[in-house]
């Protein structure tokens, strides 16, 4: 297990929330069906407890596009609840793309550049990330 990279079982999320002792995890997912993008998320402690949820409509660019907008959506999130600066944050994703361009800027998309310095901006703010990938 490679806390800061990609973790590719699902089952090893429960070990990994204890392991960062109480972390919080936000489940993540961004959607595409014709010319309708959305994406949600729900943040959960490491009880199964939800903390905060969102869900709304993203710009048409692509479900990798809408999977960005989740995670950005959820960073900022996390900074308003009551938990941020208190626990570590897990984002899961069934996007493994989208978790390898958070990791390596050489992969990423120019057209989404921005919104990677965004995403780069509250990951700054919120040490200890990690990034999960479950299918």
């Amino acid at each position: 297990m490679k806390i800061g990279g990609h973790i590719q079982n699902c089952l090893l999320l429960r070990a990994l929330m204890w392991l960062l002792n109480g972390a919080v995890k936000f489940n993540v997912d961004g959607s595409v069906l014709l010319n309708r993008v959305g994406c949600g998320g729900v943040l959960r402690n490491h009880k199964g407890e939800v903390i905060a949820i969102f869900s709304g409509l993203a710009e048409c660019f692509g479900a990798y596009y809408s999977e960005l907008v989740a995670v950005k959506m959820a960073l900022n999130l996390f900074k308003e609840t009551n938990v941020f600066g208190k626990t570590r944050l897990v984002i899961e994703s069934d996007s493994q793309i989208v978790l390898n361009w958070l990791q390596n800027f050489s992969t990423r998309l120019w057209k989404c550049w921005s919104l990677f310095e965004e995403i780069d901006r509250s990951l700054k703010e919120i040490p200890g990330t990690v990034t999960v990938f479950c299918s």
